[in-house]
């Protein structure tokens, strides 16, 4: 697993502690934009795919619920996302799948012809209370629908007040 670090200060600080806007002056800015900039180590090699979750809830953690498999999946609504396709090891907070709000994480996974990934929505939590606030939606893909070997597949989770979407982009 590769961990993404920031190039500028008031960056780390505004991503690391998310209540450090509030009281901030002059730190205000595009969070993709600041996101998108935030460089890795090298990309993912040609037998790996590289998976990238982003949480851009400013009000909210979020459980990922990524899931993921390389054996042969027919319908994967119905197939893909059981229990024993459920990976949360390496993602977010001690390996829970948990992304705190404004963050990131990545793993990379042996990518075959049949691997199939995907998220359930992810659940959108209250960093203080636990308490579910809401849920995005479902998105899956294959690797031999759009050859995702040797890529970058990103899960993006945000929203507020309610409304929670789950995406999911390729390439980058």
């Amino acid at each position: 697993m590769r961990r993404s670090t920031c190039r500028v200060a008031a960056w780390c600080i505004c991503l690391v502690s998310p209540f450090a806007l509030s009281g901030m002056s002059g730190c205000t800015m595009d969070l993709e934009a600041v996101l998108a900039t935030v460089e890795e180590d090298g990309g993912p090699s040609a037998d790996t795919v590289r998976v990238r979750f982003q949480n851009f809830a400013s009000g909210a953690s979020v459980d990922v619920e990524f899931f993921a498999s390389n054996e042969p999946i027919s319908n994967p609504e119905d197939e893909l996302f059981q229990t024993e396709n459920r990976r949360a090891s390496g993602i977010g907070i001690a390996g829970t799948g948990i992304l705190q709000p404004l963050t990131q994480d990545s793993i990379d996974l042996l990518c075959t012809p049949d691997l199939v990934l995907g998220t359930s929505g992810g659940t959108f939590l209250n960093s203080d209370t636990g308490e579910v606030l809401g849920t995005g939606q479902v998105r899956w893909i294959r690797e031999s629908q759009l050859g995702l070997c040797g890529t970058v597949v990103t899960l993006v989770y945000s929203g507020a007040d309610g409304e929670f979407l789950a995406r999911l982009r390729t390439g980058g």
